[in-house]
């Protein structure tokens, strides 16, 4: 009943769509937090390159937007307001 909602609310029109595209961004969010976990291993132990930094700061920022478009998927239906 919950997954129909979500179905109903993301436009795509069909529920494998709606799945697919769900596993599609959180796949991405997934792959970027890998990244950033490699990154950080090495930030913890201070042996970050100015450059690596720069990387990490950008995954950091990808994982943010991937997240929203995550997150945006799962938008329910706009409930219309009781007359």
């Amino acid at each position: 009943m919950v997954l129909k909602d979500y179905n109903m609310g993301s436009g795509y029109g069909s529920l494998s769509r709606t799945v697919e595209e769900i596993i599609l961004a959180f796949d991405a969010v997934y792959k970027t937090m890998l990244l950033f976990t490699q990154l950080s291993q090495n930030l913890q132990e201070s042996r970050l390159t100015d450059k690596q930094k720069l990387e990490a700061f950008a995954l950091l920022l990808t994982m943010v937007v991937s997240v929203g478009n995550a997150v945006s998927r799962l938008q329910l239906p706009t409930q219309q307001p009781q007359v």
